[in-house]
């Protein structure tokens, strides 16, 4: 809460904006989903009438990017679960370069999001 509401504590319009946008990199260092879905759309509530657009933008697209982010390893794991990806490993190495893309994160990190088993790891890690 301390977060979202130090912004507004500043006396003038432009230092509160300064603030929000300062909150807004600092919450690039935050790598907990559930916790950044609670801070950047109570950044955005609690400052929204001094918030500038370009922060509020970019709030708005990282905002989304965690929720499709999260919906596509979702549908990512469901596809190798039905064995909808053309051969397991393939398969699994595509989606691991893809969340590693999308949200930025080492192959080890995507491939334990994405649960890959142990004995399939060096495969998919070569594929990369």
């Amino acid at each position: 809460m301390q977060f979202m509401i130090a912004p507004l504590t500043y006396r003038t319009r432009e230092a509160k904006q300064e603030a929000v946008h300062k909150a807004y990199e600092l919450s690039n260092l935050i790598t907990d989903e559930e916790t950044l879905n609670f801070i950047l759309p109570g950044l955005v509530v609690f400052c929204e009438k001094i918030i500038d657009e370009q922060t509020y933008i970019k709030i708005r697209e990282r905002i989304r990017l965690t929720r499709l982010g999260r919906e596509f390893v979702e549908e990512m794991r469901i596809a190798v679960k039905n064995g909808e990806a053309r051969g397991e490993t393939n398969g699994m190495a595509k989606a691991v370069r893809a969340i590693m893309k999308s949200m930025k994160l080492s192959a080890k990190e995507a491939m334990d999001m994405l649960a890959v088993p142990d004995g399939m790891r060096s495969a998919v890690q070569m594929m990369l």
